[in-house]
C-alpha cells in the first residue's frame, strides 16, 4: 500500500539533518504492508502506510500512530492522524520530534512524552496549529 525503505530513509535524513544525534534513539517503525509486518504499532513513532481520495484520485498517504513500544513499558501505539499525504509526512514527524526534544524531562522518553499530552496536543502539535485547531 505504500512505499518503505525510501520513505523511512528520507524521513531519517531530514530528521538527522534538523536535529542531528539527538534522534540517534528514536524509533519509527513504517509499514507499507496490511499485515504490520514493519510493526508499526510498537515504534516511538509508527507509520501504517494507506491511501488518500483527493479530487485528483487516490494518492499515497500515512496514519501516524503514537505511544507504542517494548520492553518494560511494552504497549500498542494508537492512531493519533490519519491519511496524511506522503509529502508532508516528514514535517508531520519533524515536528512530533521536535516538540519531544523541545518539551521532554529528564530521562523522559518519547513514549512517556506522548503519552503525558492529549492526543489533541499531539494533532496540533504534529499539524503545526494551536490545539484548538487540530483535527484528529
Amino acid at each position: 500500500v505504500g512505499e518503505t525503505k525510501r520513505k523511512l530513509g528520507g524521513i531519517v535524513e531530514h530528521l538527522e539533518s534538523r536535529f542531528g544525534q539527538a534522534v540517534a534513539g528514536l524509533h519509527i517503525h513504517l509499514d507499507g504492508c496490511p499485515h504490520a509486518c514493519g510493526q508499526h504499532w510498537v515504534g516511538d513513532i509508527g507509520l501504517q502506510g494507506t491511501t488518500l481520495t483527493t479530487a485528483d484520485g487516490k494518492i499515497q498517504a500515512y496514519d501516524i500512530l503514537l505511544r507504542g513500544g517494548l520492553g518494560p513499558e511494552a504497549a500498542i501505539g494508537r492512531a493519533l492522524l490519519r491519511r496524511v499525504p506522503t509529502h508532508e509526512v516528514k514535517y508531520y514527524v519533524e515536528r512530533l520530534v521536535d516538540g519531544y526534544l523541545r518539551g521532554r524531562r529528564d530521562g523522559e522518553s518519547p513514549q512517556a512524552f506522548f503519552a503525558r499530552h492529549s492526543d489533541e496536543e499531539l494533532a496540533a502539535l504534529a499539524q503545526g496549529l494551536p490545539s484548538a485547531q487540530a483535527q484528529a
